[in-house]
């Protein structure tokens, strides 16, 4: 009984948990601001964030300044693979087929809190990875950190334009999925800043992944990298077009509403 009551006490007690608590200061305040600032219901949520980007930021630096240089040196020589697909056509299950298969690295759950200091806090992740749930609540996939996942929630910490802030910030969604999913309203300059943080962490991911592969014996390094792009990014080919000209493309969608067995197909551009 007492177990029982236990248990029960653990399900309704819950760690403070937010995908922005890897943010840095400039790009809260900056996305706050910009997104009309906080409801009052909100508030632990906003604290804990900020509590967080302060905590952080000294990992930040020190990863900027031991990995920054040889980061920017970093050259991605093959295009990458784009799995393209709405929710619940099989994208992520065949993100998972895909990370099994040694030639290929992938964005990790891991390099999507904390884009831009990940390799700064690898001591921790043990400890991190508690605060986690164990699954998907909407298919109940298994959550692992060193699993893989969307790079879109790496822009949602790194930018102010993210499809994702359309979940953080839903009364102001639409403007949020014109600039991020069309550019619509974003300067040349912030056009040219998505593009620049854009590559710059797919040179991070695949810097990490090239430097652990170093540290495995008998490893060969991976000459592809992965990436998992769902809802958003069914309208969003100019934009990593015209940073990976010869991208390659996984389109996956179903046939009809009610097929539950999705339909694919590849395309080099798309």
């Amino acid at each position: 009984m007492n177990q029982e009551k236990s248990n029960t006490l653990e399900k309704k007690v819950r760690a403070p948990q937010h995908p922005l608590f890897g943010i840095s200061m400039r790009n809260w305040i900056r996305l706050v601001s910009s997104n009309g600032g906080i409801d009052k219901k909100y508030y632990s949520k906003a604290i804990f964030i900020t509590v967080t980007s302060l905590c952080t930021a000294p990992a930040r630096l020190f990863f900027k300044v031991r990995y920054g240089t040889r980061i920017n040196d970093t050259t991605v020589k093959n295009p990458p693979v784009f799995i393209i697909g709405h929710w619940r056509t099989g994208t992520t299950y065949l993100h998972e087929l895909l990370s099994q298969d040694p030639q290929f690295c992938y964005v990790s759950l891991w390099e999507t809190l904390l884009p831009d200091s990940f390799l700064s806090f690898e001591q921790i992740k043990p400890f991190l990875a508690r605060f986690l749930p164990s699954k998907r609540p909407m298919d109940e996939i298994k959550v692992e950190m060193d699993g893989p996942y969307e790079d879109e929630a790496a822009l949602a910490v790194l930018l102010p334009w993210s499809f994702f802030h359309c979940l953080h910030f839903p009364k102001n969604a639409e403007e949020q999925y014109q600039k991020a999913v069309h550019f619509q309203g974003l300067t040349p300059e912030e056009v040219n800043q998505w593009k620049k943080t854009y590559l710059t962490f797919i040179k991070t991911v695949t810097f990490a992944n090239q430097r652990k592969t170093r540290q495995t014996p008998h490893a060969s390094p991976p000459y592809w990298t992965c990436f998992l792009k769902r809802g958003s990014s069914t309208s969003t080919g100019t934009r990593t077009r015209c940073i990976f000209p010869p991208r390659r493309c996984v389109i996956m969608c179903s046939s009809n509403s009610h097929c539950k067995t999705p339909r694919r197909r590849t395309s080099k551009d798309t």
